[in-house]
Parts: C-alpha cells; sequence; structure tokens
C-alpha cells in the first residue's frame, strides 16, 4: 500500500470477559481494529482480523490484559509504520535476465502464464494417452497437478513483477492484519506463552 496503515489499537479496553474455558479475563482478536481492512462500527465487526470465527479456535489467541495487549500492539504498529521502496536497479536486473532465471529453475517461464488451461489440460491428457513409458510411471491426475502448480506460480510471479512495476519509484507499507500467517504467528506465539 502507498498510504501508511492505521495504527492498531484495542477496540474493547477494559471490557475483559471471562472465558468460559479458564480462570481467567480475556479479549478475542476481533477486538483489535487497525491496519487497512477494520474500521469503527460495523463493518469491523465484518471484516475482523481473522478470516472466521472457526479460524479465531485454531490460534488460541488470548489477551490477557491490556498491557500485553498494548505490547503486541505496539510491534505490529513499529513493523507497519516502516516504509519501504522497490529496489529499481536489482528490478531491472531481475526484469533483463528473467530468462536465465527460468534457465536454471529459479522461476517459472512467463509463457505459461498465458496458457490457456483447459486447452493446455486437454492436450497434455492426449499426450499422455500417446506415450505408454509416461503411463507407467505417471497417472495423468499427477501430470495435471503440476502443469496447475507451474501455471498458478508463473502468473503469481508475473503478478508480482507487474506489481513491483507500478509501485517502483514509491514508498510503501507492508500491512500486519489478521489474514497475514506473520500476523497470526505473533499472536499464536506472544498469546500462548
Amino acid at each position: 500500500m502507498v498510504s501508511p496503515p492505521r495504527d492498531w489499537k484495542n477496540r474493547r479496553a477494559s471490557k475483559w470477559v471471562k472465558a468460559s474455558d479458564m480462570n481467567r479475563l480475556t479479549h478475542k482478536a476481533r477486538d483489535l481494529s487497525g491496519g487497512y481492512l477494520n474500521s469503527e462500527g460495523a463493518v469491523s465487526r465484518k471484516t475482523t482480523l481473522l478470516s472466521s470465527k472457526k479460524d479465531e479456535g485454531n490460534f488460541h489467541i488470548y489477551m490477557v490484559n491490556d498491557s500485553e495487549t498494548e505490547v503486541v500492539l505496539s510491534s505490529l504498529n513499529k513493523l507497519q509504520s516502516v516504509q519501504n521502496k522497490i529496489n529499481a536497479k536489482f528490478f531491472s536486473i531481475l526484469r533483463d535476465h528473467w530468462d536465465d532465471l527460468v534457465n536454471i529453475g529459479l522461476v517459472m517461464p512467463s509463457i505459461l502464464s498465458s496458457i490457456n488451461r483447459k486447452e493446455g489440460e486437454d492436450r497434455l491428457r492426449r499426450l499422455w494417452l500417446k506415450n505408454k513409458k509416461i503411463m507407467d510411471y505417471f497417472s495423468v491426475q499427477d501430470l495435471i497437478n503440476i502443469w496447475e502448480k507451474n501455471i498458478q506460480a508463473a502468473h503469481y510471479e508475473q503478478y508480482l513483477l507487474q506489481l513491483a512495476d507500478a509501485l517502483v519509484g514509491y514508498k510503501i507499507y507492508f500491512h500486519q492484519y489478521g489474514r497475514d500467517a506473520y500476523f497470526k504467528s505473533i499472536m499464536s506465539y506472544s498469546f500462548q506463552s
């Protein structure tokens, strides 16, 4: 994002609820707001830190008191306030030498991102049926899975290149909100230990 995210804060500070499964007062992750996706009021209840209530239980996020919550929130605020820039020289070298990176197996060929998946899958099936040696070692579904994985990787790499190209020269911020696995791991680690 090119605009800085909002600071994280505890929307229900000092309103601690006794958890049914433990003898302590807790807050839940959805009681926090900040970053880019959360706002005050009704929207924040729909756009919570975790993608669903089901996720929340999986991460065992319990905040014991306001002071411990503030330590985590100040860490998140510090992380997301760091301004970053795309290294234009490195990006230019990366683009110029993409084919070399493909040849040594570090990235996918860009042509894969423009292939019609259905047409390619049908062609792969026909080729598999014609080659008995391949049939002995691989099922057609194994080959299709590899095919799909490689196409998805190529799409992702090309998307990142386009995004980086659009952001060269801008100051950008990396968000720290709940769908981000990093945030979940911080929250899970911080409040379980």
